[in-house]
């Protein structure tokens, strides 16, 4: 964590846990759903190999990680500054 906010890092990407990380397809066919890493799919045409590169054997894929943040309790609103700037 850095300044006033506290962010917690994820912990460790583990295979077949949806709740460590998901990866999503960007190129060469963008997707909109989310895939686990580490099922077994070696009979899926759809699978991790199965037409998920490009003509130059190149891909992309956006890996998202859960992040945690301190929930705000036992705050008040005391008062507000109106700052009237001066001619």
């Amino acid at each position: 964590s850095s300044g006033s906010m506290k962010v917690w890092s994820p912990g460790p990407l583990m295979e077949k846990d949806r709740t460590t990380g998901t990866w999503q397809m960007l190129l060469p066919k963008p997707e909109s759903t989310c895939n686990v890493f580490g099922t077994n799919d070696l009979a899926s045409l759809a699978g991790w190999g199965g037409g998920r590169v490009d003509s130059e054997g190149d891909y992309v894929w956006n890996l998202w990680r859960p992040y945690k943040c301190c929930q705000r309790k036992g705050q008040w609103f005391l008062f507000d500054i109106d700052w009237i700037a001066y001619p």
